[in-house]
């Protein structure tokens, strides 16, 4: 699939002794499991949060990790 977008995601999946990585380019991702969603198409928003600061913004992952500047805007 083509896209005009740079952004690129690296996925992981494992189950048991199965493990896959994917390199995704410029495609739609919702995380449904999330308490907010996470969206990589900008043009899928109306607005933008213009308060919204990456470094106070934390995601927490399944492991338990977390890391902030991963969400570099917020929007509706």
């Amino acid at each position: 699939m083509e896209s005009s977008d740079d952004s690129v995601m690296k996925v992981k999946f494992s189950t048991g002794d199965i493990k896959m990585t994917y390199e995704v380019k410029g495609l739609l991702l919702v995380d449904c499991g999330g308490t907010t969603h996470t969206v990589n198409d900008q043009s899928k928003f109306i607005r933008f949060d213009d308060d919204f600061k990456p470094a106070d913004h934390y995601i927490e992952l399944a492991d338990g990790k977390r890391t902030n500047n991963i969400a570099m805007r917020k929007g509706t």
